[in-house]
């Protein structure tokens, strides 16, 4: 051995040695969690493993021999070989380059190329779901049943058919006629057929079943929606009705595509869960996809299309619905993240939740909308298994430079022109006018600018968020103007078309006197699901109202903005009725009660609202 390398750690020795005597008793070839270099061993040469040599006369403290194949833990500290020949590309290389003391993080960030290759991995990934999702709209139908314990349960006859069409695959499988799914698909519409039939053969049940709303008057099936607020199925009067027969004749011709192409064309039929003869849980859920190519493809998902919501199913629990695109739960995923604030970072903290908030109410590829803030942005739209800090993150530091002094409170209503400002896209990006108005028309401009957000203003006493907004939208002009004939005259202040899909609201609750700056605590009134009307310039002779949602809302603990605490409320319509959640810093969202809301009424401070796209726009009167 070589002089160097007989300054090996002395914990090392003991397993190196018995690794040697492993591997000239047996050669193979290691495995690559062995850490050991694959060479060719001969009886009496032992095998080293590759490791730094420390420097001479370097005391190192041994470690305590870890057992073969187990991969040793990484050292935190070690940086990567491209970090130590180039440092300018080391990520934690440097601390901050803005005012503020930033401790460097204990774990070393991954490199540039690394980093850089995830997030095209994640992109192609989201891209891939993305088609796959809207190829399941034209190939998959979710089926729900209702589970009970009782012998009569189609669930649990499901099973038994699912186990004997096993046991006879293991007794004879040539006398199988039909895929596992096949069967048990087929079994499922003889148990809807023979029900259909008991059902319309008793009067009694029928008569039953016209009470129940499930048969119309003239013993037609109807087609069933859910009712939010009785909590229950209805009849959906609007859609036309479907005679026993035309049902009977829809399910004879399903189960003769399944007889005539028992591989071809049903591609998967399964519960998303094991099924079991004591099927825990109040549903059970299958997945069915249909072929594309196959010729009778089109017709079964037509027909099963023609099934989503019929009363039919109901006599056996069941329930089709037609696959959704829904590509992850961003808003759940902002819900469950948990801000770290070591040092007055809960303006930041509210900031980035909220925006992430609208983010997660957005339709579309948001990678490509964000451009390179989407990795920002990206840890706030996905599920986080524990808390973490934003300034932590490579790409917020990143974001983040020029904003001086971080660690200390700020303004979030310039913290939020900042961060917007840096931002390739904005959700509110607009620009907003100011014109007089004589005899019901617009006359003349008086201001104009960009709407990062709007400043609406606080009076004395109790007022609305309408109320703000309207004393914004409508105001007296300047007395001091050159032009003493538009002195006094009515301005509008409004936005320009296209106006943008959300907005930021900033309410002027701070004011400067001898005393300093001073905190006005009136109540601002504001209620998630009201339709709030923004006045928008369409063209030189037509202003609309344009209806938004409330669906954020920042507010500030504090007699200044430089001091005291920054929360947020987010309103969302979640299952026919309008939710209300608080967050806060290290901890997840939490269901607002009644003392936030009010909390939040009287010290609100930005507001996001959201464009009501179900609420047309209205012509405003000028006069």
């Amino acid at each position: 051995m070589a002089q160097d390398d007989q300054l090996l750690f002395d914990g090392y020795l003991p397993q190196l040695q018995q690794a040697a005597q492993l591997m000239v008793a047996a050669p193979v070839q290691p495995q690559g969690n062995m850490g050991l270099q694959q060479v060719q061993a001969s009886p009496g040469t032992p095998v080293r493993r590759s490791i730094a040599t420390p420097q001479r006369n370097q005391r190192t403290p041994a470690r305590a021999p870890q057992g073969l194949g187990k991969r040793r833990r990484p050292d935190p500290a070690r940086r990567s070989p491209l970090s130590q020949e180039y440092p300018e590309l080391d990520p934690w290389a440097s601390p901050w380059t803005v005012e503020g003391s930033f401790s460097r993080p204990s774990n070393a960030g991954p490199d540039h190329f690394t980093r850089d290759l995830m997030t095209m991995v994640t992109q192609l990934t989201l891209r891939q779901e993305d088609l796959l999702l809207r190829m399941a709209q034209d190939t998959t139908h979710v089926w729900t049943m209702k589970n009970s314990q009782a012998g009569d349960s189609v669930v649990l006859q499901m099973y038994q058919e699912m186990v004997r069409w096993r046991q006879q695959q293991q007794a004879d499988r040539t006398q199988l006629r039909q895929t596992l799914r096949g069967a048990v698909l087929l079994f499922l519409l003889q148990q809807i057929e023979e029900r259909h039939q008991s059902l319309l053969g008793d009067p009694t049940k029928v008569a039953a079943l016209k009470r129940k709303g499930w048969l119309s008057q003239g013993g037609d099936w109807h087609y069933m929606r859910w009712e939010s607020q009785k909590e229950e199925l209805t009849p959906d009067t609007q859609l036309a009705t479907m005679s026993p027969t035309s049902f009977l004749q829809d399910l004879t011709e399903i189960r003769t595509f399944l007889e005539l192409s028992p591989e071809g064309l049903l591609h998967k039929f399964q519960a998303t869960r094991r099924l079991t003869g004591e099927m825990q849980g109040p549903i059970v859920t299958f997945l069915s996809e249909i072929s594309l190519r196959h010729a009778s493809g089109d017709d079964l998902f037509h027909i099963l299309n023609r099934w989503c919501g019929l009363a039919s199913l109901l006599i056996v629990g069941l329930q089709i619905k037609q696959a959704r695109p829904r590509r992850h739960a961003l808003a759940t995923a902002v819900l469950t993240s948990a801000l770290l604030n070591p040092s007055n970072l809960c303006y930041v903290n509210t900031f980035a939740v909220s925006y992430a908030w609208c983010l997660a109410a957005c339709e579309g590829d948001l990678c490509s909308f964000l451009g390179r803030s989407w990795e920002a942005f990206r840890v706030l739209l996905q599920r986080s298994a524990k808390p973490f800090q934003l300034t932590g993150l490579l790409s917020w530091r990143i974001l983040l430079q020029g904003w001086s002094d971080i660690t200390s409170q700020h303004d979030a209503a310039e913290f939020a022109d900042f961060v917007l400002g840096r931002l390739e896209r904005i959700l509110c990006f607009g620009t907003w006018e100011a014109w007089f108005v004589q005899g019901g028309q617009l006359v003349r401009k008086f201001d104009q600018g960009l709407n990062r957000h709007i400043q609406v203003t606080v009076s004395p006493g109790e007022q609305s968020l309408a109320d703000c907004i309207g004393a914004w939208a409508t105001q007296e002009a300047p007395t001091d103007l050159e032009d003493i004939h538009l002195r006094h005259t009515p301005l509008v202040y409004m936005l320009c078309s296209p106006p943008p899909p959300f907005l930021l609201l900033q309410i002027k609750r701070f004011g400067n006197s001898m005393a300093g700056t001073q905190k006005m605590f009136a109540p601002v009134c504001s209620e998630a699901g009201r339709a709030y009307f923004i006045p928008v310039r369409v063209n030189a002779a037509t202003v609309t109202l344009r209806a938004y949602y409330l669906i954020a809302v920042i507010y500030h603990l504090g007699e200044t903005t430089t001091s005291g605490h920054y929360k947020c409320i987010l309103h969302r319509y979640v299952t026919g009725r309008w939710m209300s959640w608080v967050t806060d810093d290290g901890r997840t969202a939490a269901v607002a009660t009644k003392a936030d809301l009010q909390t939040a009424a009287c010290n609100s401070y930005l507001a996001w609202m959201q464009h009501a796209s179900d609420i047309p726009d209205e012509t405003m009167s000028l006069t």
